[in-house]
């Protein structure tokens, strides 16, 4: 039927999929069935059958709520969505008290244009996740929710009905009821409790009420079904760290590559944690400072191209910088670690670089590019801080956004990006060159133990 022609508004037929809104090529626009037409027909034929014949058996009564009623496959791809939206885990969404799930902003929440959501994290702690949400764009966080509590609402009515009614009957002694009956249906009133408090909940065909079942599977089944790819064309396919990564690299993006607030943004720390994290960093980023201060300043003194000068290792000696036996070291060529760089004490790193060194033992961790007082780059090292950097850039590709940044390659990327800036103009083109005729071998292993559980937390 053409659209121009039909006397009600079916746009909103349309946008649920009850029918489509096809164009023919003829210039106008036509509404037609689909597959889903005749189960909506069917539908509404029962409800009209059961309203005129005024007979409504409890089966009817089941079969009528549930058309007003959010289906487990409805809520799964609300609850998909909330997870993109917020970055909570799967447990925490959860855990959202109906009651008692949002506050006004402590800053935009005067106007009432943002609030923060909270809920519980399943910990001993029982510490709460935050989340800011706009309280007026369609689709938010805050607007899904609230579609989710106003849809799930009559089940939790009929919830509380149920436990008034069973502590009304068992406390009475007037009905009948043995003590052991009484007490039989005061057992289900944790349970019905709980149901109370749960934001998500279904009705099952057979009249029950409980907490939807949430799959990944089933969910990616039906996008699959609408035919939903990625860019790469490959099918698309939701799952808990896919959700959390996919929230942490916008906030991520949008705050400037501030790993502090995507970690604030994810509620990994609260105040305590925060300021440690702070303090290590500053302190990291200080001894690193330190240390590219006095390497630029030497590369600087040796740009003539010979190697490192004989007045500079007696300056680094006599300023206590070094001992004798490391200024030997230092002149010899063939003292490289295996990050290009010369190392003037392969037994003694600096307690920051490898915290559990064992005297005796050679440095196994080799981070010379986080600030390491044993490493010198000399005109000699060129070559090899541009294998670095290759090195650095290739894992960089193959890591997401959040795992590069919560490892310390950023900084030594970046370190490493310095150094070389500092040799002339001709040894960096002769050191790249050489790099890019022969790649270097690849960062080999995965990120640390302690990243993952960041990551995961």
């Amino acid at each position: 039927m053409k659209r121009h022609a039909l006397k009600i508004g079916c746009e909103s037929l349309a946008k649920a999929g009850l029918i489509d809104l096809v164009d023919r090529g003829d210039g106008n626009l036509y509404y037609v069935a689909n597959e889903r037409t005749d189960v909506a027909e069917s539908d509404l034929k029962f409800i009209k059958d059961v309203f005129y014949s005024r007979r409504w058996g409890v089966r009817d009564q089941i079969r009528l709520l549930r058309r007003a009623l959010p289906t487990e496959e409805e809520l799964q791809f609300a609850m998909g969505l909330f997870l993109l939206r917020t970055g909570f885990n799967l447990t925490t969404a959860r855990n959202i008290n109906p009651d008692k799930w949002h506050r006004p902003h402590p800053i935009h929440g005067i106007s009432g244009s943002y609030v923060d959501i909270f809920s519980v994290k399943k910990r001993p702690a029982r510490r709460f996740q935050y989340f800011q949400s706009s309280a007026n764009k369609e689709f938010s966080a805050f607007d899904i929710m609230r579609r989710v509590l106003a849809w799930t609402q009559p089940l939790r009515e009929i919830v509380m009905h149920q436990i008034r009614h069973i502590e009304h009957i068992s406390s009475s002694n007037s009905l009948g009821l043995s003590a052991s009956a009484r007490m039989d249906l005061r057992q289900e009133l944790p349970h019905l409790k709980r149901l109370k408090a749960c934001s998500w909940l279904v009705m099952r065909e057979d009249g029950t009420i409980a907490e939807p079942e949430f799959r990944w599977s089933g969910l990616n089944a039906k996008l699959s079904d609408l035919g939903l790819l990625r860019s790469n064309g490959k099918r698309f396919e939701l799952s808990q760290s896919m959700a959390r990564r996919a929230w942490a690299i916008f906030v991520y993006d949008k705050s400037g590559s501030n790993l502090i607030l995507t970690k604030l943004a994810l509620g990994h720390s609260d105040l305590r944690t925060l300021i440690t994290y702070i303090s290590s960093r500053k302190r990291e980023d200080s001894q690193r400072a330190s240390w590219l201060s006095l390497n630029e300043a030497l590369l600087h003194q040796f740009q003539s191209g010979a190697s490192t000068a004989p007045e500079i290792i007696r300056e680094l000696v006599g300023g206590g910088r070094v001992t004798k036996d490391e200024a030997k070291r230092l002149r010899d060529p063939a003292a490289l670690t295996g990050k290009g760089l010369q190392c003037l004490n392969p037994f003694k790193p600096d307690p920051h670089i490898e915290p559990n060194h064992r005297p005796g033992d050679t440095c196994v961790i080799q981070d010379c590019y986080n600030g390491c007082s044993r490493a010198f780059p000399t005109f000699d090292t060129a070559i090899h801080v541009a294998r670095q950097i290759s090195r650095l850039e290739q894992q960089k590709e193959k890591m997401d956004v959040l795992s590069w940044c919560a490892s310390s390659y950023p900084e030594q990327l970046m370190a490493a990006e310095r150094l070389l800036n500092k040799y002339s103009p001709k040894a960096q083109k002769e050191a790249l060159d050489i790099v890019k005729s022969r790649p270097p071998r690849p960062i080999f292993g995965m990120m640390s133990g302690e990243i993952h559980r960041k990551l995961s937390d």
